[in-house]
C-alpha cells in the first residue's frame, strides 16, 4: 500500500502536481492526528487506555487490520500515522527547501528507483537477519550491515539510474518554427 502510494505520488510529480493538495484544513486534521498519536505514545495512561479502547472494538468484531498497530502487517493505525507525517512534512516549506538541497540528492536517487531499492532492501533485511540469528554473539553486526546495505542500496539505485540515462535518447534542438515567441506562444508553422 504504502509503495504503491508512493508511486502515485511520483507520477503526480512527474506531472508537476501533488496527489493530494495542500489545503489548511488537510494540515490541520493531518498534524491534529499526529499530536493525537504524540499523546497516546508519551502523556502517561493515555496509551493504555487508547490501547483498552482499541482491544474492545477488536471484541466487538472491528477487523483487526483496522484497530492494531503491529508491525506484521500495515493496520489503519500505522497506515494513517504514515501518511499524516508524510502530508505534513510535503506541505512544510523548509522541508521542501531541504529536499531540492544537493545533500538531497542520494534520497532523490533512491525514489527514482524505489521499486529495485525496495525489492532489494527486503532480501537485504532478511539476509541480515539470517546472520544476525546465526552469529547471535557478533553484536557490531547490529552496527556494520545496516551501513552496508544502504551503501548496496545507492550503489543499485546509481547502476539504474545510469543505465536508464544511458537508454534516454538524447534530446535534440527543437526546430526553428517550433521556438517560442518572446510573448511566450510557440510559432506556428
Amino acid at each position: 500500500m504504502i509503495f504503491v502510494l508512493g508511486l502515485m505520488v511520483g507520477v503526480s510529480h512527474r506531472r508537476g502536481e501533488r496527489l493530494v493538495p495542500v489545503s489548511r484544513a488537510g494540515f490541520a486534521l493531518a498534524a491534529g492526528f499526529l499530536i493525537l498519536v504524540l499523546a497516546w505514545r508519551h502523556v502517561p495512561g493515555m496509551g493504555a487506555w487508547m490501547n483498552h479502547k482499541m482491544w474492545v472494538l477488536g471484541s466487538w468484531g472491528v477487523p483487526d487490520n483496522l484497530i492494531t498497530h503491529t508491525k506484521s502487517y500495515l493496520g489503519a493505525p500505522r497506515l494513517l500515522h504514515a501518511l499524516a507525517l508524510a502530508y505534513v512534512l510535503s506541505c512544510l516549506p523548509a522541508v521542501r527547501r531541504a529536499s531540492a538541497h544537493r545533500f538531497a540528492a542520494p534520497f532523490r536517487l533512491l525514489g527514482r528507483q524505489g521499486l529495485a531499492v525496495f525489492a532489494t532492501g527486503t532480501i537485504l533485511a532478511l539476509a541480515c537477519q539470517i546472520l544476525m540469528d546465526v552469529e547471535p554473539d557478533a553484536r557490531w553486526l547490529g552496527w556494520v550491515l545496516p551501513p552496508i546495505a544502504v551503501a548496496l542500496s545507492l550503489l543499485l539505485a546509481a547502476l539504474l539510474d545510469g543505465k536508464r540515462r544511458r537508454k534516454e535518447p538524447h534530446e535534440t534542438a527543437a526546430p526553428a518554427a517550433a521556438a517560442p515567441r518572446p510573448g511566450g506562444v510557440a510559432a506556428e508553422a
